[in-house]
């Protein structure tokens, strides 16, 4: 044997020629990925419809209440991949779907996909707040702001954020937080890898019910609810601020409490995470 000839039983030769491979490699400038982009637009009479409906998959959904009788809509179409040529021919093909039915406007659009390549469809709207907005994605965060008609929003990958909307609304995610502000009414959060809170500056919501796995709930409100409530945080604590009849147990994972005539119902749970509640102008 020949001790100096070798390294770790590989020829010295062999092992300077793998450095500076790996090294070339290094060197060589990142390649960016290919990409296409357009725009559509169009304005839709919704006079006697009850309901807008928006589904995407790669995408995020932007949807303010205005007034009127119309729907705006502004997409924004994407294609990235190897090829730009390819990209461009995808986009093409990308086409925006509007339909009116049983009192809904539904909007959605079909596409060729192809192997190596992402499509992705955002919306924005403006449409009247009397309407009730439904909005689905799969990976892609929901914004809605000013409804009354009540919302429903679901997505997998992506937050949702809601603000002063009233009636009804439900905003459920697997991996994302859920946020809802100045919203009045009967409101619905489920997550499974995220925190949830909700912030009102005037009347508190009518019913909160909001269930999380992995993530903290955080209730802030400047008037006492009239409701009863329930909350458990099985793998964390519980802190109640600005309610001085309610009085809980050093570290306590559960209580339940009444507030004024119980009308209403708040109830939180979380199983890794923190549930806090803080009323800041309590009656």
């Amino acid at each position: 044997m020949h001790p100096d000839r070798t390294v770790s039983s590989i020829p010295i030769s062999g092992f300077i020629l793998s450095i500076l491979f790996l090294l070339a490699i290094a060197a060589q400038p990142l390649i960016a990925k290919a990409k296409a982009e357009d725009r559509f637009h169009q304005v839709i009479d919704v006079s006697g419809l009850e309901e807008v409906a928006l589904e995407t998959v790669n995408g995020s959904i932007e949807v303010t209440g205005c007034d009127g009788d119309q729907v705006t809509l502004d997409a924004t179409l994407k294609v990235e991949g190897r090829n730009e040529e390819k990209c461009r021919e995808l986009l093409e093909k990308i086409k925006i779907e509007i339909e009116k039915k049983n009192k809904t406007l539904e909007i959605d659009y079909d596409a060729k996909s192809k192997r190596g390549y992402s499509i992705m469809v955002s919306y924005t709207l403006l449409a009247p707040s009397r309407m009730k907005i439904d909005a689905e994605t799969v990976n892609g965060s929901i914004d809605l702001k000013k409804i009354n008609g009540g919302v429903d929003a679901e997505t997998i990958n992506g937050g949702i954020h809601c603000v002063e909307i009233k009636g009804r609304a439900s905003a459920e995610t697997i991996n994302g937080g859920i946020e809802f502000e100045n919203s009045t009414g009967e409101i619905h959060a489920e997550a499974i890898n995220g925190g949830i809170s909700c912030i009102n500056e005037k009347d508190a919501p009518e019913s909160v019910d909001c269930e999380t796995i992995n993530g903290a709930i955080s209730i802030e409100l400047q008037r006492t609810p009239d409701a009863r409530i329930s909350a458990e945080a099985m793998n964390g604590r519980i802190k109640v601020i600005g309610l001085p009849d309610v009085k809980l147990k050093k570290r306590a994972k559960s209580f339940n409490s009444l507030l004024g005539s119980g009308k209403g119902r708040y109830e939180l749970n979380t199983i890794n995470g923190s549930i806090t509640i803080d009323v800041k102008g309590a009656d």
